[in-house]
């Protein structure tokens, strides 16, 4: 065989059509991830069988997403994060996505835990076709516990203080990261002197552009409000926004004439 393989063909057994270390090697080294389909896309001819399942021809979709065996796999990694599994989710971003709204570290584990889960899937795959072992869902979970416990210490990023992460890190069977801890800090409000007018501005928009408004609120020495305005701008960009606060500062701040104190909230 040298370093090449046969066509498959008895009336062409001399001719050569792909190289061998083009298909085995490693996909970052240029390999093909040779799953049957893939292969047979190459020319060459073979019978295609999943491993994992036995049942249905092996793709990339097939076998690590579709697959019974896989989507065992999926359903309990998604139950340890507590989200919850699609079946009909066939790609790394979307399902990535569950983790955008939890904190740092969580997105971190749950990027390294989908991760985790393809490479042993792959891994378990290459296990049943060249050392015949059967297919065993508990054996690939207990290299993705394996993986986090070895790969923990190297995490630097800050979790929640809340009982959803502690969980996850409990299920995982690693240590918790430190949370960032939540400052208090005391603000007082002061009257103005006398003959003065404090001036309280505020803007906000939802979006950019989005849903905005302004509001202005003028008190004096007794903290009476001299003057309320508020505005809805629609949908303003945000710098558009920021100068329509600006002018109703201004508009404001000219109703007297002793002195203004603006204060932007």
């Amino acid at each position: 065989m040298r370093n090449f393989l046969w066509t498959g063909d008895p009336a062409n057994k001399k001719r050569i059509t792909k190289a061998w270390h083009k298909i085995c090697c490693p996909k970052d080294e240029g390999g093909c991830c040779a799953t049957d389909k893939r292969l047979q896309d190459r020319g060459i001819n073979i019978a295609s069988r999943c491993s994992l399942c036995l049942k249905n021809i092996e793709d990339d979709t097939h076998l690590f997403w579709i697959c019974p065996f896989a989507a065992n796999i999926w359903s309990w990694i998604h139950e340890l994060f507590g989200f919850q599994w699609n079946s009909h989710v066939q790609n790394f971003e979307t399902v990535t996505d569950h983790a955008t709204t939890r904190s740092a570290a969580i997105r971190d584990i749950w990027v390294a835990a989908i991760t985790n889960v393809l490479i042993e899937i792959w891994h378990h795959r290459n296990s049943c076709i060249f050392n015949n072992i059967p297919a065993s869902s508990r054996r690939v979970k207990s290299k993705v516990l394996a993986n986090f416990y070895e790969c923990s210490i190297l995490m630097k990023s800050i979790m929640h203080n809340r009982v959803e992460d502690l969980m996850i890190f409990k299920n995982l069977q690693i240590n918790p990261r430190p949370a960032k801890p939540i400052r208090v800090l005391q603000c007082f409000w002061s009257l103005p002197d006398l003959d003065q007018l404090k001036i309280g501005c505020d803007g906000c928009s939802r979006g950019n552009p989005g849903p905005s408004g302004a509001g202005v609120i003028l008190r004096d020495h007794t903290a009476g409000p001299q003057i309320e305005d508020g505005q809805k701008f629609g949908s303003l960009p945000i710098l558009k926004l920021l100068s329509n606060v600006s002018q109703m500062t201004e508009f404001c701040g000219s109703l007297t004439l002793d002195g203004t104190i603006s204060e932007n909230t």
